[in-house]
């Protein structure tokens, strides 16, 4: 063979290695970034299912507060009843 040929030869190994690293350093990164997207839409998806919206927790938070209230409200008329029966009870006496 000649040094022409032996210098094509060695330019077309040289040219195709240099195409396949190219490919595989792509396919490499490709797929590094495909897990990485996998991995950050997990996350997503478990912060949404352990977490609620600030509206939901402030409306369910209301709920509670007026329930306690009304829960006070009925306490405070049951010990008036109470306080109310006793007082009538101890006068008889």
């Amino acid at each position: 063979m000649g040094d022409d040929l032996k210098w094509l030869v060695g330019a077309i190994v040289t040219l195709v290695t240099m195409i396949g690293g190219v490919i595989a350093r792509d396919r490499h990164v490709m797929n590094a970034i495909k897990e990485g997207d996998e991995k950050l839409s997990d996350r997503l998806t478990k912060v949404q299912a352990e977490y609620v919206r600030r509206d939901d927790l402030n409306g369910h938070m209301q709920s509670m507060e007026s329930s306690i209230q009304q829960m006070r409200e009925e306490q405070r008329e049951t010990n008036r009843r109470i306080d109310n029966l006793l007082t009538v009870l101890s006068k008889k006496d």
